[in-house]
């Protein structure tokens, strides 16, 4: 019987070539980073090997981005909660991306009886809650923020998100809402290019986080809204 290790240590190291390959040309983007990036794992995932989507934005760019995002974080509270990512910025930034706002639906009511919990992120017309005041204040600090709303999650989403679509929803109606009322904030509905009909392969193994083919949708898309200037 032929074995099949080598087959596999080839498959292995074309991966970690790839991986290096990506790696090389997000490092070879020259300039100071006008474009931060803050949030959760969804902006966070694959960034170890250059494969977040802030470093497909960056490459369709053709320019440097920071990101800050941090898996497991949240908007409302706890370690490295995504206004304290913002804070910690001290770049002169153009574009902020962010995403944030699962974590705590999912963490603090189980995406279960989420009202209050959803009136603190943010409220039925948008005007208020900590994402509108995050905005705000990067609207205040002279940038356009660039809103980035969940894809839809699969039915075998882990960490509990499979029960989490109505709640998400909602919260992306609010979102929408929010959109509305500030013309200048750019909204990235992932929903509409991310579904599991429609894109399977662009969930990782979690059927949570973006696979790389999913960084790279969600990297160009934050891209195209920020070359709507």
């Amino acid at each position: 019987m032929t074995s099949k290790l080598p087959l596999l240590l080839s498959v292995a190291l074309l991966g970690l070539g790839c991986k290096r390959e990506m790696c090389a040309q997000v490092a070879a983007l020259e300039g100071t980073p006008g474009v931060l990036a803050v949030g959760d794992s969804i902006l966070a995932w694959g960034g170890r090997s250059c494969q977040a989507p802030p470093d497909h934005a960056a490459l369709a760019l053709g320019a440097p981005v920071e990101s800050l995002a941090v898996s497991g974080t949240r908007l409302l509270s706890g370690d490295d909660n995504i206004p304290g990512q913002y804070d910690a910025a001290q770049g002169d930034y153009h574009h902020v991306i962010l995403d944030g706002g699962a974590n705590d639906l999912n963490q603090l009511c189980e995406c279960g009886a989420c009202d209050e919990v959803l009136d603190q992120l943010i409220t039925a017309d948008g005007g208020a809650g900590a994402l509108p005041t995050l905005t705000q204040r990067i609207l205040d600090d002279g940038a356009t923020p660039v809103l980035v709303g969940y894809y839809t999650m699969p039915d075998d989403a882990s960490y509990g998100f499979d029960t989490c679509g109505d709640t998400l929803a909602t919260y992306k109606e609010r979102q929408r809402a929010l959109a509305d009322r500030n013309p200048a904030l750019r909204y990235v509905d992932l929903a509409l290019l991310i579904s599991p009909e429609q894109t399977p392969d662009a969930y990782d193994f979690d059927a949570v986080h973006p696979s790389e083919e999913g960084a790279a949708i969600i990297g160009q898309a934050i891209a195209a809204a920020i070359l709507q200037d």
